[in-house]
């Protein structure tokens, strides 16, 4: 839906996922050609996913190295090894 939206309205979604700065550079490049602006909002989207990504997956490392921790912390307190 993103991409159909970012397709029709370029500027909308510029705004949207890139803040007023990518909004304005947006609306110059429509007013170049559709096309430019055009693209211009679907690679904004496209990076606004990649961040979303890298910032689920930092999420998910942390949560794995917090219980990396406490594994290690119980092993040590108790003696024992754990799997």
């Amino acid at each position: 839906m993103r991409y159909v939206l970012a397709i029709l309205l370029p500027p909308s979604m510029a705004l949207a996922y890139g803040g007023c700065g990518s909004f304005t550079l947006n609306i110059i490049l429509c007013l170049v050609g559709y096309i430019p602006g055009m693209v211009h909002a679907i690679l904004i989207v496209l990076q606004k996913e990649s961040n979303d990504r890298h910032q689920a997956m930092m999420k998910e490392m942390v949560k794995w190295q917090a219980h990396q921790d406490l594994k290690r912390n119980f092993q040590k307190k108790n003696g024992n090894s754990l799997p």
